[in-house]
């Protein structure tokens, strides 16, 4: 869980104070450290005392960090704050006890579960932006992937033309409005889209309907093709649930 969090190992030494996680000595001692690679040489083998997904330290009273890999003479942890960097070597490696390391997960699980739900206008999206505005594509079969960082939809609406729309009326309309419909009425809604009247050059805004299929998000009337629908929605917190593709750099 933790390479899915920024600062993780941060966290787990608030909260391992919070939940009065005592580390234990390890009695193995580390001699060195290369940042770029995260391997703490020792001067002991330590596998028999450090596991993969312990969190270990040179402190009682912390910070700690996680442990991605054990070898014979070495220990490989994922240091983004560079606490090991700035050590003197050499010092013996305390290590958080595997109950108290559970309990800390759970609590950081629990936590990210109950700040799912939570809507502030600063995570909502802004299909206005000019260099990147939230926006949905549509493909032929009226369907556009849902967003990855989305927590909950608020509104989406079409202000671009559809499909077949001529040139001298891409500025008349219609606007569209698209309303969130339960999924037996979504597919419902789906197999009549084909006699729906598709108006076009009409200046008003017209009521649709969308709801998810799979990981798509289907619109109807299908708006053809191409055709980009503004996004409205409220987004996840990026530094609790965005993967990054370096175990050693969470920034």
């Amino acid at each position: 869980m933790s390479l899915f969090i920024q600062s993780a190992n941060s966290l787990v030494s608030q909260i391992s104070q919070w939940v009065g996680a005592i580390p234990v000595s390890s009695g193995v001692s580390a001699s060195a450290y290369s940042p770029s690679t995260g391997v703490i040489t020792c001067a002991t083998n330590p596998t028999s005392v450090v596991s993969v997904g312990d969190f270990v330290g040179f402190s009682v009273n912390g910070p700690f960090t996680i442990v991605q890999e054990v070898a014979s003479g070495s220990i490989t942890v994922n240091d983004p704050d560079e606490i090991w960097t700035n050590t003197t070597y050499p010092v013996t490696i305390q290590k958080l006890p595997t109950p108290s390391a559970v309990e800390i997960m759970g609590c950081i699980q629990f936590a990210e579960l109950k700040m799912r739900t939570i809507e502030l206008p600063a995570l909502r999206s802004d299909p206005y932006d000019p260099a990147n505005p939230s926006i949905l594509t549509v493909n032929s079969q009226g369907l556009a992937p849902i967003p990855a960082d989305m927590n909950k939809p608020i509104l989406f609406f079409q202000e671009t033309p559809g499909a077949g729309t001529p040139e001298s009326s891409v500025g008349l309309g219609p606007w569209i409005m698209y309303d969130r419909v339960g999924d037996r009425e979504i597919i419902r809604r789906r197999m009549i889209d084909q006699l729906y009247v598709r108006p076009f050059g009409v200046p008003r805004v017209i009521r649709a309907s969308f709801s998810e299929v799979g990981k798509n998000y289907v619109f109807t009337p299908n708006p053809g093709e191409g055709t980009e629908i503004k996004a409205y929605y409220y987004k996840t917190f990026p530094f609790l649930f965005s993967p990054t593709g370096d175990a050693l750099d969470l920034s």
